[in-house]
């Protein structure tokens, strides 16, 4: 781009403020395009005037920053004089921190372009971006352990926190000089190594879920965060962790999880477990040719039982019920609540209908038995089972379920306190 004899004239007359300042100054075009440079520029930039001129002053702007200088543009085109902070980035690569001036070359005719000058700030900003990091680290997690680790695995601090967290206190890391990560479980040392490692290469904080000795509890889960600290050179300085007590989270997890597929009432599995284990019994029976069954049982008439003696001894005979029906069939499948009086069994590697027939029906025997409720009263419950026998493939589970479901409605027509069986 051409510079107008009006540009020409104004850098003219200030031809020694601009060139002898040990500020760097560009003169850029509305549209971002270097029309001059000042020998400051080019001493700290690595480029020459002539690498520098025409070339678009934003693509040595970090992408990031580059909407906030032509905000930091348009203002000054508005006001007159603005101030700014962003990143250069080098002829070499490097990135060099700035205190920016937007200044219009020509207050009357804002067309004309502006100065930028960029005061190198690069000293300071490391300095303080190092130290704001490392005071927000420990100051957002005081409750967790904050640990210093240099390049060579050397405790350079530890907080004072480790004594409620882990049980031990930092005055035994200065004086015994443990093994680098000695309070972490065997089966994880490799993984922290390698993302320590990683990350001194690529500045990259890491986090990971692992086990970390207790002095009283022994391993306990445990969230590590590390934080890769450079300095201005960009040399690793070294690594902040942030160690934080997960057991009670993950106990918590494990709660949700069970609850998620088992029944609140018997602590049996329910509907969303029996399912998976339906699936998998489809992939065998698909793959391996093992047949399998589907037993549907409720217990008859289980309505009166609330109606007469109320909801709290209906859920009583319902985890009676539970307790007998879990043995019944724990050697030779798993059994599950469906909800109210309703219960499914899968019975795995099924030989031959003679020998369900036979395991049906002493699993009835045991289950028909009267239920103690308190002292000098029993109740006595009988229960309709309907068992789908499973060996064709390729077929959904709700068919397979289904097919159950209608042996027990044919029960149901015959009277109940009996069993049907159906092949599919």
């Amino acid at each position: 781009m051409k510079q107008s004899s009006n540009q020409n004239c104004y850098f003219n007359n200030f031809e020694s403020l601009f060139y002898l300042n040990v500020d760097a100054i560009f003169a850029i075009s509305l549209d971002g395009n270097v029309l001059k440079v000042n020998y400051s520029a080019q001493n700290w930039s690595g480029y020459s005037e002539e690498e520098l001129l025409n070339t678009n002053f934003f693509q040595y702007v970090n992408e990031e920053e580059q909407n906030n200088v032509r905000r930091c543009i348009e203002s000054a085109l508005n006001k007159g004089f603005v101030l700014c902070r962003f990143t250069f980035q080098t002829k070499d690569g490097k990135r060099k921190y700035f205190n920016a001036k937007f200044i219009p070359i020509d207050e009357s005719d804002c067309q004309k372009g502006l100065f930028i000058v960029l005061h190198d700030i690069s000293d300071l900003s490391e300095k303080y971006h190092e130290s704001e990091k490392n005071f927000k680290i420990i100051a957002e997690n005081v409750q967790d352990v904050v640990i210093l680790l240099n390049d060579k695995l050397e405790y350079l601090y530890v907080s004072p926190s480790s004594k409620d967290v882990y049980g031990f206190s930092p005055d035994s890391i200065n004086d015994e000089v443990p093994e680098p990560f000695f309070n972490i479980h065997p089966d994880y040392v490799k993984a922290l190594e390698e993302a320590f490692y990683k990350a001194t290469v690529d500045g990259k904080p890491f986090q990971l879920l692992l086990k970390a000795l207790h002095v009283e509890r022994g391993w306990i889960w445990t969230e590590l965060k590390g934080t890769p600290v450079f300095d201005q050179h960009q040399q690793f300085r070294h690594m902040v962790f942030i160690a934080r007590d997960m057991s009670k989270q993950k106990e918590y997890e494990e709660k949700l999880k069970y609850y998620a597929y088992h029944d609140a009432l018997t602590g049996l599995p329910n509907r969303r477990y029996i399912r998976k284990c339906i699936s998998k019994a489809m992939d065998q029976l698909n793959e391996e040719d093992k047949k399998f069954s589907i037993v549907l049982l409720d217990i008859d008439n289980f309505k009166n039982i609330n109606d007469s003696y109320g909801h709290e001894v209906g859920d009583k005979v319902i985890v009676e019920f539970a307790n007998r029906i879990q043995k019944a069939f724990e050697d030779v499948g798993t059994v599950a609540r469906l909800g109210g009086d309703e219960f499914i069994a899968l019975l795995h590697d099924v030989q031959s209908e003679e020998d369900l027939r036979a395991t049906i029906g002493k699993a009835k025997q045991a289950l028909c038995k009267e239920i103690d409720l308190y002292v000098n009263t029993t109740i006595s419950i009988t229960i309709s089972i309907g068992v789908s026998i499973c060996k064709t493939k390729y077929k959904k589970a709700s068919d397979y379920i289904k097919n159950a479901d209608q042996a027990l409605y044919r029960v149901k027509e015959k009277g109940n306190n009996q069993f049907h069986f159906n092949y599919l």
